[in-house]
């Protein structure tokens, strides 16, 4: 913010402008009897400096004027200066974390102080203006705070050049602040400057990010802008400079590349070397990771993680903050035990969406991989043959659904080391199942260094080369990603790449796909959905590259566009999620109404296994949950029915042809809201309980069992699950009381699944495909010779009959 003037002074400076000193215009015999209306005093909320631009070896104090308009107007608690070194983003030097209440940010309520009190903090001048100008009067409250005996002592930077502060003023509990906006004010360090970068040309054959080369390391980082300008100097500061710019870790610029450049020369071997780049000009600097860092440590938050996820964790030395790249000279590379692990039929996939943080608990804290590992036999009686995590690239915190995306190369410590996610992965091959990684290009968080290099106010900046400002899309969050930036694509390409290989994974569900568009649909979803070339080309370009790298992969979009869109994009080869929450949902509660499966399966109208079908997923309320809210009579108070209705629905969603989806612990009926505790969106995407419990339960264990076996018959029996079988059924919203499947395959074989979705008996006839002879699945005798068969349903009740010996 520019012109921060304390503002006793400034409002004294104001009225002496306006007043003093000017004769009366108009007399006594010419002033009107009925004076007009004094003018109301105007809002002067806000935080101000005194001095305006203090020096660093000087004092300051920091003022916040509140007006009625203030949430803290009428507070009649504690007040703190939330603040920090702020000439870098992210803040360093930050005197106390948000809601941590220490004495030393405590603010003095200025009407609790006399007139000496006050000129000791500032001068004789400057109180009398204060007082004089009634700021302390019923329209304002005025909080002070002393900054001393110097900046730099108060805010602890030592060596480190203090160029800016930043100030939030808030309530004891963190729960309000005093104005929205962060307020910052620009500080004289004369101790500390900076010259231009000297020029010079890259090592041949370095690229982007982190370079090894024997015992020495070359960092590149990219970061021209959209106008072509870029910062006038770099360095490289972290543990061998004591975090701070060194002259002798100052990067070179090479004009040609665009690029600031440093070489390292007789690394220690193995070592972890933790480092920031410190970028800047006369008007700002800021500190970032590298964006190809593979390992990135998180200041502020990594003490968090237990030992448990994360043996021995750096810990950042005081005044360090954000986020931290790591390089360390490749060691012993991880022996996979599994090297030639295939799908065996990209078109007959069971996924099982997970999150590894509410997937298992130890103890208060999340799960993390090595607990998952103790629960891969659970999922291999399940049946499953895709496991597909939920995103852990590195993302802020680490309580979170992983959708926050700030470093793309690394991922999450909070889960584990890298060596445990490869442990993990080979783990699941082992047991034939495949690893997909869900993946989030369509934005990322403020603290992505491609996002900080170009920033201004509360968003990326309009120079940003790889950024919106605004996001071109409804439903967007965080940092809208531009992908028809060539090194945007360029970028995700190589991520990809890496991914696959480092990890040995065996492909990709692509999160909000409809997102990477510069076609601006703000406000028109409709629009958003519709036939958009640009996005195709670029998700054609990225699918290929995935292929490129492994052909065997597999490629997902989580897309929801129009079906113009979708089905250009399957021709292509890559599976679209089908998202049949809706009509799921409705059959477990028990209301025909909208509840026709046909959506389900792609039949002619797209190509033959393109479709992931799911009931439910991370990102939609829990089908369990809905029935004890919502269900009819019968069904929300009665476990047994509930659990029964849900088998019901898996009895009409696994033997259809196609990739399926489960989202984790639906196979247990799991009937925590996605909103809970609250029941709002502010817990969404919070913690929920893990219940493993449930296995314990008979009807919950009735329903994990049905879906054993409706896996295993499908697993069994892939025929039926070919391009090259017939498929036919009868599953709309007035088939209640008898919705039915017919499956031949190409033998001739046939299986027919029979299912009474009412709350009342039905005695229904079922047509059948043959007069052959037909049998349960445990071998039971039902018909010979016919082409129907009448049968008894009781409420929620499903058969399913095959003419072949099982």
């Amino acid at each position: 913010m520019k012109n921060l003037f304390f503002i006793p002074l400034a409002i004294s400076a104001m009225l002496t402008l306006s007043c003093e000193g000017l004769e009366d215009p108009l007399d006594q015999e010419t002033r009107p009897e009925t004076p007009a209306p004094a003018p109301k005093p105007a809002d002067r909320t806000g935080v101000y400096f005194w001095p305006e631009e203090p020096d660093a070896d000087g004092r300051c104090v920091i003022a916040f004027v509140a007006g009625k308009k203030s949430p803290l107007y009428s507070y009649t608690g504690k007040v703190y200066a939330h603040t920090g070194v702020a000439d870098a983003q992210p803040w360093s030097f930050v005197q106390a974390a948000w809601n941590e209440n220490t004495e030393k940010c405590l603010m003095t309520d200025a009407e609790s102080l006399d007139s000496a009190a006050i000129v000791s903090m500032m001068d004789t001048t400057a109180y009398r203006k204060l007082n004089d100008r009634t700021l302390l009067s019923g329209d304002h409250k005025v909080w002070l705070l002393e900054v001393g005996p110097s900046l730099r002592e108060w805010y602890g930077t030592g060596e480190f050049p203090l160029r800016k502060i930043g100030v939030v003023i808030r309530n004891a509990d963190g729960s309000k602040k005093g104005i929205a906006p962060d307020t910052f004010c620009k500080v004289t360090d004369t101790k500390y400057t900076f010259t231009a970068g000297e020029e010079m040309t890259m090592p041949e054959g370095t690229q982007y990010g982190i370079n090894y080369s024997g015992n020495s390391v070359t960092l590149a980082l990219y970061e021209e802008n959209a106008s072509g300008e870029s910062y006038d100097f770099a360095y490289v500061i972290g543990d061998f400079s004591q975090w701070k710019p060194d002259e002798n870790y100052k990067m070179y610029r090479d004009p040609a590349s665009k690029c600031w450049w440093y070489t390292f020369d007789n690394v220690e071997a193995g070592k972890e070397h933790m480092f920031q780049y410190y970028l800047g000009n006369d008007e700002t600097a800021v500190r970032i990771q590298d964006p190809f860092s593979e390992l990135i440590y998180d200041a502020d938050n990594d003490k968090h993680i237990p030992s448990s996820s994360y043996p021995d964790i750096w810990q950042a030395p005081e005044g360090v903050s954000g986020l931290v790249s790591v390089f360390q000279t490749p060691g012993a590379a991880y022996q996979w035990e599994v090297t030639d692990f295939q799908i065996e039929d990209k078109d007959d996939l069971i996924i099982y969406e997970l999150l590894l943080r509410d997937f298992t608990a130890n103890g208060s804290y999340e799960g993390n991989l090595s607990l998952a590992l103790q629960k891969l036999d659970y999922l291999e009686t399940l049946g499953v043959n895709v496991i597909e995590l939920m995103p852990v690239q590195e993302f802020d915190g680490n309580d979170s659904w992983g959708y926050s995306p700030n470093s793309f190369f690394a991922v999450d410590k909070a889960y584990g080391t890298k060596e445990m996610y490869k442990k993990f992965i080979d783990e699941c091959h082992k047991r034939g199942i495949a690893v997909f990684f869900d993946v989030v290009y369509n934005h990322a968080t403020g603290s992505c260094s491609l996002a900080k290099m170009y920033w201004e106010g509360d968003a990326t900046a309009s120079n940003n080369p790889w950024f919106n400002v605004k996001a071109k899309h409804p439903y967007n969050v965080y940092h809208d990603i531009n992908h028809e930036s060539e090194f945007v694509r360029a970028f995700v390409k190589r991520n990809l790449k890496y991914l696959l290989e480092e990890f040995n994974i065996d492909g990709f569900r692509f999160d909000l796909t409809k997102g990477f568009t510069q076609k601006n649909t703000l406000g028109n979803e409709a629009a958003w959905s519709g036939l958009d070339e640009s996005r195709v080309t670029i998700l054609k370009d990225y699918a290929d590259a995935v292929w490129a790298c492994d052909k065997d992969a597999v490629v997902i979009f989580e897309h929801l566009s129009d079906n113009s869109e979708e089905k250009i994009l399957a021709e292509h080869g890559i599976k679209l999620w089908r998202k049949m929450c809706e009509p799921y949902g409705q059959t477990a509660m028990g209301y025909p109404s909208k509840s026709s499966f046909s959506g389900l399966y792609s039949g002619t109208s797209m190509p033959f296994g393109s479709l992931v079908g799911y009931m439910e997923s991370h990102d939609e309320e829990r089908l369990s949950y809905k029935q004890t809210q919502w269900g009819v009579s019968g069904v929300k108070d009665n476990l047994e029915m509930r659990m029964k209705r849900l088998a019901l629905n898996a009895a009409f969603f696994f033997t259809v042809p196609g990739p399926k989806m489960i989202w984790q612990f639906g196979e247990l009926g799991y009937d925590y809201s996605i909103n809970y505790p609250s029941g709002t969106d502010k817990d969404r995407t919070g913690k929920k309980p893990v219940k493993w419990d449930y296995k314990d339960n008979p009807a919950r264990k009735n329903l994990y069992d049905t879906y054993c076996s409706l896996i295993s018959f499908r697993r069994a029996h892939p025929s039926f699950f070919d391009s090259d079988a017939t498929f036919t059924w009868k599953v709309g919203a007035s088939d209640w009381s008898m919705r039915y499947i017919h499956c031949t395959d190409k033998a001739g074989k046939s299986f027919v699944v029979v299912g009474n979705f009412s709350t009342e008996p039905s005695q229904v006839t079922l047509p059948l495909p043959s007069a052959g002879v037909w049998k349960t699945l445990d071998g039971n005798f039902v018909c010979e010779g016919v082409t129907e068969k009448n049968l008894d349903l009781q409420p929620a009740e499903y058969v399913m009959l095959v003419d072949f010996d099982i």
